[in-house]
Order: C-alpha cells, then structure tokens, then sequence
C-alpha cells in the first residue's frame, strides 16, 4: 500500500508525516516486517510516499479492509502536538490457491484382509497450484492392490499430482 502525501501550500512532499495502516479484520493478514502486526506506520519520504506492504495470511484469498490515517507529527518546527489530518478507508483483495487434503484410513487393519485408504485432493481456491504432489510411504508388509488413474504406484510408495479428487490406493496387509 502507498499513499502519496504532499502539504497543502504548494504541494511539496509533506516528508517526516506518518501514515497509520490498520487491517480492520485481524487474521486475514499482517504488516511485512512487523513480526504479524496488523497496525502499523510509515514516514513520509522524500517523494511523498508512505509505503508499506500487506501479506496475507498463507494460503488464503480473500479481501480485508484497511483503515488509513495521515497524521501531521507534532514538534516539526513548532510546539504543535501531532493531528490526524485526513482518513480513509481502502479495501485489498488478494488470490491464491487452496490446497485441502482429507485423508483416512481404518484404525486397525486385519492380517491378510483388505483395507482401504482415501486421500481427496482439491484446490477451492480461485488461483491454480503448482508442483503440489502427494505422497504416501506403504509400511512394510503391505502393498497396493488397487487404486484410480491418478496415482502412481512405485514398489514402496504411491504419489499423486492432481487437483481432482481421488482415492490414492487399497492396501492389503501380507
């Protein structure tokens, strides 16, 4: 976010100003470089900007409004105390995947019995994922016996790139 600020006379950068971010919706992101603060501030450069820089929370799209204060310090060469002198209000909106993973199997498998383990991968949100892949390592004494299209089956382990839903593997225990 940058916000240009300049004096009213003449328009010259009002540099040494602050800028007040606040994210009015904590949880859907935080300041860089503030260690997950959602207010921060910015002094006004030499060009009349002050900027800083939103990150949203890993692995979420979404929208978050964030209030902006200007505020004129006080002690710039008077005995003035500081003044908020304008406010706004802007709204940021974001995209990202979404990757969920559910995933189950029985509690207690059988000896020489059959069971079946699922994984459904899918990606609800509104940007595509890439070099996502999922892997599972086949304990010893089992195998695979089945599983859909989507997965690959090696000799101790089944893996899966794919956004559809799918079922990874049947295994049976020997």
């Amino acid at each position: 976010l940058a916000t240009r600020v300049s004096r009213s006379q003449g328009g010259a950068p009002a540099r040494g100003w602050k800028v007040r971010y606040e994210i009015l919706e904590p949880g859907t992101a935080t300041f860089a470089g503030t260690d997950g603060a959602t207010v921060t501030e910015a002094a006004v450069d030499e060009s009349g900007v002050a900027e800083v820089q939103l990150t949203p929370t890993s692995g979420t799209s979404g929208a978050t409004a964030v209030s902006i204060q200007v505020i004129r310090p006080g002690g710039l060469g008077d005995s003035l105390p500081s003044v908020t002198l304008g406010r706004g209000e802007t709204v940021v909106t974001w995209s990202a995947p979404q990757i969920v993973l559910l995933a189950g199997a029985p509690n207690v498998a059988t000896f020489n019995a059959p069971f079946e383990v699922i994984a459904n991968l899918a990606n609800p949100g509104d940007q595509p994922a890439t070099n996502v892949r999922v892997d599972l390592q086949l304990p010893p004494g089992t195998r695979v016996v089945r599983s859909d299209n989507f997965a690959r089956i090696l000799p101790n382990a089944v893996f899966c790139q794919s956004w559809k839903v799918f079922t990874i593997l049947h295994q049976e225990v020997n």
